[in-house]
């Protein structure tokens, strides 16, 4: 029964991609969606860890929502602009794995609630589906960025890149913290961090180091990168020696705040490329 909704349900969307206008596509516009898919993709896998790891936080629960809607409003909008600038088999992709992940948040949120503790089973299925999901939208970028280089500015760029670092720094961090002996939960999460979370942390810190070198710099760019050294170094040493001392509330408030400061700068960059059409 599942299967045959799941098939009906990916048929519908795929048949009201084909009849939407991609007029307006814009790959701009594009990139601009699927990055956003990425970051709240692992924004939603560290809430849902922070909600598990303080035993259900509602604040974490009332993020996660917030999450959902920007996630689904974003999707909705993707879907519209990306007809025929992103396969229209990805996109089903995309949408068919979403509605897996939302429904697996939801499922394991409510286990916590209830019992105080989540089914390891579905905690693991969680994470696989984030990747999933997660590699979905990279193929979209990567192919559509490929062929529209200068959709992008340079250190717009940049910026997303170290966004989806700090973010997959942050969702493993969390979901180390959030199990007493740092193994179980963080099986399937590390896959996200290529080499490692260590590895990943001094990447953050080498790319930080040349965003500081871009060129056209002015008080608000510099205010943000200051701002966000400031943060990085705080919680540099924490993320590098994960398994001491586990610090997971301000690990994840302080990527939340570098996340921000990484969308400012990107905008004001990627408005130079606006301002050129």
């Amino acid at each position: 029964m599942k299967t045959q909704f799941r098939n009906t349900f990916s048929a519908l969307i795929l048949s009201l991609l084909t009849v939407i206008s991609p007029a307006s596509a814009n790959p701009s516009n594009v990139l601009k969606h699927l990055h956003e898919l990425q970051t709240l993709t692992y924004t939603m896998l560290t809430d849902y860890y922070m909600f598990s790891g303080l035993e259900g936080d509602s604040r974490y629960s009332r993020d996660i929502d917030v999450s959902i809607n920007q996630f689904e409003a974003t999707l909705t909008t993707l879907t519209q602009d990306g007809n025929r600038t992103i396969k229209i088999a990805l996109l089903g992709n995309i949408t068919s794995n979403w509605q897996s992940y939302k429904q697996l948040i939801d499922v394991n949120r409510s286990d916590i609630s209830a019992q105080g503790y989540g089914n390891s089973h579905l905690v693991s299925k969680l994470e696989m589906k984030a990747i999933e999901l997660n590699a979905n939208l990279a193929q979209g970028y990567q192919d559509l960025y490929a062929s529209n280089p200068r959709a992008v500015n340079k250190w717009a760029q940049y910026s997303r890149e170290m966004t989806l670092i700090i973010q997959t720094i942050s969702a493993e961090y969390t979901a180390r913290s959030a199990n007493s002996s740092g193994q179980v939960v963080a099986s399937k999460v590390n896959n996200i961090n290529e080499g490692g979370i260590a590895k990943q942390a001094r990447e953050f810190s080498k790319r930080l180091n040349k965003l500081k070198g871009a060129p056209k710099a002015s008080k608000f760019i510099n205010k943000n990168i200051t701002q966000m050294t400031s943060k990085w170094t705080f919680i540099e040493k924490s993320v590098t020696n994960y398994n001491e001392n586990t610090v997971p509330f301000i690990v994840n408030s302080y990527s939340d705040r570098i996340t921000k400061s990484l969308t400012a700068i990107g905008e004001h960059y990627q408005k130079l490329v606006q301002a050129k059409k």
